[in-house]
């Protein structure tokens, strides 16, 4: 049964990391469906290992084009963006507040919904917009400002980021790339010191929560399903976003969100 709820996790992440909907939201919506709990935080950033392989897969040539001389500057702007999500992970992680926020329907009920307004109101190309080449360090640091918020459940890393890229004048598929890019050193960085955690420390089982004990097998597991949906789920947005057809996926958010809210509300009055 631990197996078929971390195998479901997997799929879950898989496609909703990167189409613009919450991975951390529809996560923390079956963890409390699963009743896995507060390990929902923990399992979510083992996932998210298994998203950056997709991205390492799906980006390979455009990845290795980078080593080359010349694409040094894309690479610093990548690096630049990324501190404002450091920065703020870091103090989520100090203050423990990662775990509070799962916990708490209400937190991705809420971040669902602001994904839904991010997409709808700011996934919209500029008439006249550029590539990375024409980047600028101001619309790097902004993007990557996206990208802390995305911290918050519910809110979509993807979403919110492209939004940003997008709305400051890239284009579509280099928009999708730089938030990507991106994404590799974060998810690396919390995903190592996580998975360096679980092996060194191993925390104490939650009776709350049957994911606590799981085995290096079903971990290793979780992360291969998820890197195999999340690769067909990069191909999905690639084709979403040529079509332009995110308002479908803000509407989904939507809904999302005031199930998450709805559902919070009915356990708490029926203490389900």
């Amino acid at each position: 049964m631990e197996t078929l709820k971390i195998i479901v996790m997997a799929l879950v992440q898989g496609i909703t990391e990167f189409l613009p909907v919450s991975s951390s939201g529809h996560l923390a919506i079956i963890g409390h469906l699963l009743n896995i709990g507060k390990s929902t935080a923990i399992l979510s950033v083992a996932l998210h290992a298994g998203s950056l392989l997709s991205i390492l897969a799906f980006y390979y040539k455009r990845l290795v084009s980078l080593c080359m001389p010349g694409s040094y500057r894309i690479l610093a702007l990548a690096a630049l963006a990324t501190i404002p999500a450091a920065i703020a992970g870091s103090a989520v992680k100090y203050f423990d507040f990662l775990d509070i926020l799962f916990s708490n329907l209400f937190f991705p009920g809420f971040g669902l919904i602001l994904t839904s307004a991010i997409i709808f109101f700011g996934i919209r190309e500029r008439p006249v917009s550029h590539g990375l080449d024409k980047m600028t360090a101001r619309t790097a640091w902004l993007t990557g400002l996206a990208q802390a918020v995305s911290l918050i459940p519910g809110v979509s890393r993807s979403g919110s980021t492209i939004a940003a890229a997008l709305r400051l004048g890239i284009k579509r598929e280099d928009a999708a790339f730089f938030s990507f890019l991106m994404a590799i050193p974060a998810i690396a960085g919390v995903s190592f010191f996580e998975i360096l955690n679980y092996f060194l420390a191993k925390p104490v089982p939650d009776p709350d929560s049957p994911v606590a004990t799981l085995s290096e097998l079903q971990i290793a597991a979780g992360i291969a399903v998820s890197a195999i949906t999340g690769y067909f789920a990069l191909r999905i947005l690639e084709n979403t976003l040529k079509k332009g057809r995110m308002n479908m996926l803000a509407a989904y958010c939507l809904a999302m969100g005031i199930f998450a809210i709805a559902l919070k509300i009915v356990s708490m009055t029926f203490k389900i």
